[in-house]
């Protein structure tokens, strides 16, 4: 706020500073050509030229800038406010003679008619040229703007989907590597193979290429956070009470790739799995254009933060695939974490 103030402050001194130096300017032009002069006089009319100044700089030509009117009506409208401004000052004329001549009588002469005319235009035709430059300028400094949003809108989906793409392991070396240990372990230890060829089918998955539009099924989502789940439940025996829900009514629902992952990982690494009175759940529906995505989970005592750049790339993605339709609510109490995001498609 005080910041705003001291630029406030400072362009108010600037016009001031501007209309004291055309007046001294115009005064010093009169005293050099030994025209007499009264001071009162004088600042009247200044006070009105400067009045004229302002209303046509910030009033006028912005409002006639922006009306959808012809050429002849704006042109119009200027004239309209031109004899305004005439008889203003040949309104002040009088009311100075009156009060400093004594002259009562009403009269427009050639002369004072003339000089208000060309005072009215030749300050109208200064107020355009400072209102066109203003004008300019905020709209150069709008466009900066606009640009600098633009470019730092760039780099952030820039970096999240760098951030996506480090995030697929070691491409595919490791899914080569994965299939082969699923074979061999097979043959020669059936039991130990099936937490492989789960691994292996989530690294596919992983690295598959989405479709054009960058979406993928959300029938194959809910596969991979099946597989995903079950990993977890075969590698960790704690893992017991975890259940997952899904209901899927149009198989042609689609969404953004692995968009669900960070809140599975973090019911999966800070989630309490081995109490059966206080199972995790995740849900996943889908109905008409709507889509439900819900996770609750008693918390590990000492569960830390975690990383919240998981979050954040989250959070870009939505915004950048449903912009204004999406809602994200996390709730933390007491013992208890609950995620709900919904998507409308």
């Amino acid at each position: 706020m005080s910041s705003f103030t001291a630029s406030g402050i400072k362009m108010m001194l600037l016009h001031i500073a501007g209309v004291v130096c055309f007046i001294v300017y115009e005064t010093a032009v009169i005293v050099f050509i030994k025209q007499p002069f009264n001071i009162v006089v004088l600042l009247t009319h200044y006070a009105v030229d400067v009045g004229w100044f302002y209303l046509l700089m910030f009033r006028f030509f912005p409002d006639i800038s922006k009306k959808k009117t012809g050429l002849y009506v704006k042109i119009a409208l200027y004239l309209l406010c031109l004899a305004c401004f005439v008889a203003t000052l040949i309104s002040a004329n009088q009311i100075l003679d009156w009060a400093y001549k004594g002259i009562s009588e009403f009269s427009i002469s050639e002369v004072l008619l003339f000089r208000s005319l060309w005072r009215a235009i030749y300050i109208s035709i200064i107020a355009l040229c400072f209102w066109y430059a203003r004008d300019r300028i905020k709209k150069a400094k709008e466009l900066q703007l606009q640009t600098k949003l633009r470019y730092n809108a760039e780099k952030k989906t820039l970096e999240v989907e760098n951030a996506y793409l480090r995030s697929q392991v070691n491409p595919h070396l490791l899914f080569n590597s994965l299939t082969y240990l699923y074979k061999e372990m097979l043959i020669k230890l059936p039991d130990a193979s099936k937490p492989v060829m789960l691994l292996a089918e989530m690294m596919d998955y992983a690295l598959k290429p989405g479709q054009p539009n960058g979406m993928t099924k959300l029938e194959d989502e809910a596969a991979h956070i099946r597989r995903l789940i079950a990993f977890y439940q075969l590698t960790d025996s704690r893992a017991a009470y975890l259940y997952f829900h899904c209901d899927i009514e149009d198989a042609n629902f689609e969404v953004p790739p692995l968009i669900f992952n960070h809140f599975i990982e973090n019911v999966l690494k800070y989630g309490v799995l081995d109490d059966e009175a206080r199972a995790a759940v995740i849900e996943l529906n889908a109905t008409e254009s709507i889509i439900q995505f819900k996770t609750r989970n008693k918390v590990k005592t000492a569960a830390g933060k975690g990383h919240q750049s998981g979050l954040a790339n989250t959070q870009a993605r939505l915004e950048k695939h449903y912009p204004g339709k999406h809602t994200l609510t996390i709730t933390a109490h007491n013992d208890e974490y609950l995620v709900e995001l919904i998507l409308i498609i």
